[in-house]
């Protein structure tokens, strides 16, 4: 839950808990 919040404000999109992150 907490990687899901990390990475959509990281790549500033919108990702879910257990969605990978692709390539910006």
């Amino acid at each position: 839950m907490e990687r899901g919040l990390v990475t959509a404000a990281l790549y500033g999109r919108v990702y879910d808990r257990d969605h990978t992150p692709t390539s910006p």
